[in-house]
């Protein structure tokens, strides 16, 4: 699974763009989700739901990323 974090932090995209999740609200860890996918980030690793399902679990990076500022709600 390829990820896309918008320079901004406020979408970020799955493999290629093909989902484009904007981000969402969480205290937990960076969260973007569009109400049918979303998509979770916490340091290396990624998990993505769709429809309520893990469609991709546990995803760990190869590089290190860098860390989005937090959302405000």
């Amino acid at each position: 699974m390829q990820i896309e974090r918008a320079p901004d932090a406020r979408s970020a995209a799955v493999d290629g763009k093909a989902v484009v999740l904007p981000r969402a609200a969480s205290t937990a860890q960076e969260k973007y989700s569009n109400g049918s996918y979303s998509l979770y980030l916490d340091g290396q690793r990624a998990m993505l739901e769709g429809d309520g399902l893990v469609v991709f679990c546990p995803c760990d990076s190869r590089n290190v990323l860098p860390t989005a500022p937090r959302s405000r709600s």
